[in-house]
């Protein structure tokens, strides 16, 4: 099986971890539902919310590996060549490495910087993985090989749009002027005389 790590720092290089082989894959997604009591079928997608994705790896890494590893192998290289005591082909290297090491570190620095992964796998994608966990087990065993496990959880971003705000109205507020004397009521014939009488005498003065 047959999968591609990979993981960025911030603004930097996009880096590779060569595995050996991968033992297990696993992905797990929950999604968060309401306990209280749902009003009607058509609002119940409003109560359940996707809570978290995660992506397990368990994978081998070995200091004795059958192909040339890409990375993690400080800039030695290998060949293929025939043994000429037994006649078998051999993998041979230029130099020594401690890949279970230098694997772990990265794992570690990883994790303490905050860098995102992308999985891929036979089945699909995983991208904005960040390293939850790392675990290692080596015992008599596993000899020059080491098991590593990962728990890496899927990070939500939330996306910022502008949104057009309608003007608001100012109005003047109603100040209220406290009780008022009332008026007498006029006689409608006595009330239209004067009314007329001082009408006539402002329009004398103007």
């Amino acid at each position: 099986m047959r999968t591609k790590i990979q993981y960025q720092e911030t603004d930097g290089p996009l880096r590779n971890l060569d595995v050996d082989a991968v033992l297990r894959e696993g992905f797990t997604g929950i999604s968060e539902v309401t306990e209280n009591p749902v009003e009607g079928r058509a609002n119940v997608t409003d109560h359940i919310r996707d809570k978290s994705r995660t992506l397990t790896l368990e994978f081998v890494v070995t200091n004795t590996p059958t192909r040339v590893p890409q990375t993690q192998n400080q800039g030695t290289t290998g060949s293929f060549r025939k043994d000429p005591d037994t006649g078998g082909v051999v993998l041979l290297f230029n130099g020594t490495f401690d890949r279970v090491r230098d694997v772990f570190d990265e794992l570690e620095l990883a994790r303490l910087n905050r860098w995102l992964f992308t999985v891929e796998t036979a089945q699909r994608e995983y991208g904005e993985l960040a390293l939850e966990q790392v675990q290692t087990t080596r015992d008599a065993t596993t000899g020059d090989a080491a098991v590593f496990t990962l728990t890496l959880r899927r990070i939500t971003f939330a996306e910022t749009r502008a949104a057009s705000v309608p003007r608001l109205i100012r109005q003047r507020p109603v100040v209220s002027q406290g009780a008022q004397p009332a008026r007498p009521p006029r006689d409608g014939i006595a009330a239209t005389g004067v009314d007329r009488v001082i009408a006539a005498v402002n329009s004398i003065r103007r």
